[in-house]
């Protein structure tokens, strides 16, 4: 299909915004939330996540495949070293945070007792430690050393949030005559996606929508979401759970098909506006021809799917030969910064690591003037959200011939 672009945002100008100022409290602009649970856990259940968290690191610390174990290193010891940044901030977490650790944790330990061949063990280890790594990462603090001051910063964020709050956010608060009861599944991109189509279904029949995870239990499925500002539920007052653990029965329609979506892409501009943990200096300084190239590695679920490097190279050579091939920054997992492609993407065409978190990589590739993805929710929610003007996704034949999943410009 045709890219349908959206009107521009109207956003501050970056010049003159350069400085070195503190940073202000972050603010969001959201729906007010559940007032905060401040309660600190018992030791008792504290020493339980600790011990069940050591042992899923020892878990997913050794890997099968020889071939693989320096890629498990390197995000190993990232995980560590961000570990031993959070707990340097002496954060006092949540009995209700605690709870939610430590019944994912042992549902990831159950799981890995069943995974049987030595290709998928590794790519199930490598997958929870750039999960462990990412979740980290998303709870320490903004950086510093950022060339915008935190004013800057904070009017980006509400120009997203003036330009497309009310296609997400109803003026009249009325009784909801019933609940959806939204069960997500997968990591951040798989959630957006599932929040997405229950926020939709709910809002065209006047339902209200209340979380649950089959691995957490209620009101411990936004992890991977709850950044996002405008991301939010309404309080269960007993009405009936509509939709659940058959989520993914819906089958022809609940995956990632452009015209199931398009018409409610302005609602997901809104639920899916940035906070200032997503914006790095790179995404707010892009130039007119630069390009985002999103490198994702086949694991155990994808097998046999991962693009090759010929895939990356006849679009950049024919951007190259165009004239509008700019400056080049790869987004990708911290395992994968030796992957084929990455190296010979660095090596060929001069492009840099962005290095940033899940959320400010998915956010670098929505703003991105051209975007070239990888097969995956991540680079097809990048695409589905995209400001730029240039779009190339492969076609997965395979799995849906003739029918190209979104591959455009």
């Amino acid at each position: 299909p045709e890219c349908e672009f959206l009107p521009g945002l109207s956003l501050p100008s970056l010049g003159g915004h350069a400085t070195s100022s503190p940073s202000l409290q972050q603010q969001h602009y959201r729906s007010p939330p559940p007032p905060p649970t401040h309660q600190t856990a018992d030791a008792a259940l504290l020493q339980k996540v600790e011990t069940c968290e050591a042992n899923h690191m020892k878990d997913i610390s050794v890997t099968p495949i020889a071939a693989g174990r320096s890629q498990l290193d390197a995000v190993m010891a990232d995980v560590r070293k961000c570990h031993h940044k959070l707990a340097s901030l002496q954060r006092a977490p949540s009995r209700q945070e605690l709870e939610s650790r430590l019944t994912l944790c042992n549902a990831h330990l159950a799981k890995s007792r069943h995974v049987r061949t030595d290709q998928d063990r590794h790519g199930w280890r490598i997958m929870r430690a750039t999960e462990r790594l990412n979740m980290c990462q998303a709870q320490l603090p903004v950086s510093d050393s950022s060339m915008y001051s935190a004013d800057f910063l904070q009017g980006y964020v509400k120009s997203f949030n003036d330009t497309w709050s009310r296609h997400c956010f109803d003026s009249k608060v009325s009784e909801k005559k019933a609940m959806l009861h939204v069960e997500l599944k997968g990591r951040m991109c798989n959630n957006m996606l599932q929040y997405m189509f229950a926020r939709a279904t709910a809002d065209a029949s006047g339902f209200g929508i209340v979380p649950f995870d089959v691995e957490r239990g209620a009101g411990h499925s936004t992890d991977f979401i709850e950044s996002f500002p405008n991301i939010r539920y309404d309080q269960d007052a007993g009405g009936r759970n509509l939709l659940g653990k058959g989520a993914y029965s819906c089958n022809d329609v609940f995956v990632q098909h452009y015209f199931f979506y398009q018409h409610i892409r302005p609602m997901a501009f809104c639920l899916f506006t940035p906070s200032m943990n997503h914006l790095s200096t790179v995404a707010l300084s892009l130039g007119s021809n630069d390009v985002v190239v999103h490198v994702r590695d086949e694991f155990f679920m994808l097998a046999n799917m991962s693009p090759p490097y010929a895939y990356y190279k006849t679009i950049l050579d024919d951007l190259k030969a165009k004239g509008e091939l700019g400056a080049m920054w790869i987004v990708t997992s911290p395992d994968l910064i030796k992957h084929e492609s990455v190296t010979k993407l660095r090596a060929e065409f001069g492009a840099k690591l962005h290095s940033g978190t899940s959320q400010q990589d998915h956010f670098l590739g929505r703003v991105a003037p051209t975007l070239i993805g990888g097969i995956g929710t991540y680079s097809w929610t990048m695409a589905y959200l995209s400001q730029g003007k240039r779009i190339y996704l492969p076609f997965w034949g395979s799995q849906a011939a003739g029918v190209c999943e979104c591959s455009c410009e």
